[in-house]
């Protein structure tokens, strides 16, 4: 128990050497100001990613929606000349078969 108490006291006595070294030469709010600063930048980091990310997601789902779109008009386009083919084809067959009968029955 007695060295699980002196490994206690030997951080705490760092950890205030370490505060006591930050205050050197200057006043303590000047080293709060320090210290808020450095959290800060990590705050302004995750803003910054927190956009980046926003932004690529918005990129994303544009992307999807536009190339949906694409799919779609093209199985329409699709759909629309294969009817219009069969409906030349069958418009073809049947000028072709009156004028076959026509020249049967003359």
């Amino acid at each position: 128990m007695n060295t699980i108490s002196n490994c206690i006291f030997r951080k705490l006595r760092h950890k205030s050497k370490s505060i006591k070294s930050q205050f050197k030469g200057k006043s303590a709010l000047s080293a709060i100001k320090q210290n808020a600063a450095k959290g800060s930048t990590l705050v302004y980091a995750m803003v910054a990613f927190l956009i980046i990310t926003i932004l690529l997601a918005t990129c994303f789902f544009i992307v999807q929606n536009t190339f949906n779109r694409r799919v779609r008009s093209h199985t329409e386009d699709q759909a629309y000349y294969t009817a219009l083919s069969v409906t030349k084809s069958v418009a073809g067959w049947l000028t072709s078969e009156k004028s076959s009968t026509k020249t049967q029955v003359q």
